[in-house]
């Protein structure tokens, strides 16, 4: 949410770019989160959930930190150094949902609410952080990245063993 909030003035304004060209770089970003679901299919056929839960948060803010690097040289290098955070943070819904509605075993209805209420509120927290005057947004935003996947990786290593969360058995997708 929080590049959904700033993209425009970093292409426009930053790098100078048109409303139009603007768009093609826009949708080069919401291709990256389509892709997300379906490159979590793949890598669960080889991979367990919890690695890829993992790999997807340090992904992120690996991503994040080649953003704050390198992100304003160039509008492709920072669609390039972003799509990788974009496209984890779709990957990782994936499992995540699962999970946590598995979790709730009467009343999924309103877990899936809360989970979109927290997604929601989380969203306008970014956006709210990434709307102040800072000096550097593109830094900003990386840092955010950053934040967001080593934060997200270490509550996931600290609860997701824990004996109040239901232990769901890993299913293999096959090829088909």
């Amino acid at each position: 949410m929080a590049f959904i909030a700033s993209s425009s003035y970093i292409y426009i304004n930053g790098f100078g770019l048109s409303e139009q060209v603007y768009s093609y770089y826009f949708a080069f970003n919401a291709i990256g989160m389509i892709a997300g679901p379906t490159l979590y299919l793949r890598m669960a056929r080889r991979f367990t959930r919890r690695s890829i839960i993992m790999a997807c948060f340090a992904v992120i803010s690996a991503s994040g930190f080649l953003i704050a690097l390198t992100g304003d040289f160039k509008p492709m290098i920072f669609a390039l150094v972003l799509l990788p955070a974009t496209v984890m943070a779709s990957c990782v819904r994936t499992p995540g949902a699962n999970l946590m509605l598995q979790q709730q075993e009467e009343d999924t209805g309103s877990a899936s609410a809360l989970m979109s209420c927290f997604g929601i509120f989380m969203g306008s927290v970014g956006m709210i952080i990434i709307s102040l005057p800072w000096s550097n947004t593109i830094q900003v935003l990386g840092v955010m990245n950053i934040l967001t996947g080593l934060t997200c990786l270490a509550l996931w290593l600290l609860l997701s063993n824990k004996p109040f969360i239901k232990q769901i058995p890993e299913t293999r997708f096959k090829a088909g």
